[in-house]
């Protein structure tokens, strides 16, 4: 039997939805109770589970945007 694990939302569920559902995938992956999941970076590396990275699907990028007033003393 193979149990395969993704992230119910975010960015990677429209992507992966077809395979299956689940949270917190690095620890489900890790402790065996999926063999496989798909899940974004940010996730191994905040949860710091022991899961290995097998391969990196190329899907799933994502961008940090900050915006401040002009007026802001801050502002470049």
């Amino acid at each position: 039997m193979l149990r395969i694990a993704i992230q119910s939302k975010g960015r990677l569920n429209e992507e992966s939805l077809a395979l299956l559902r689940d949270d917190d995938i690095p620890h489900v992956v890790s402790s065996g109770t999926a063999t496989l999941g798909i899940v974004g970076l940010n996730e191994m590396e905040e949860q710091d589970s022991g899961a290995s990275i097998l391969c990196r699907l190329g899907f799933g990028a994502c961008r940090l945007r900050l915006a401040i007033p002009k007026s802001d003393p801050c502002s470049y």
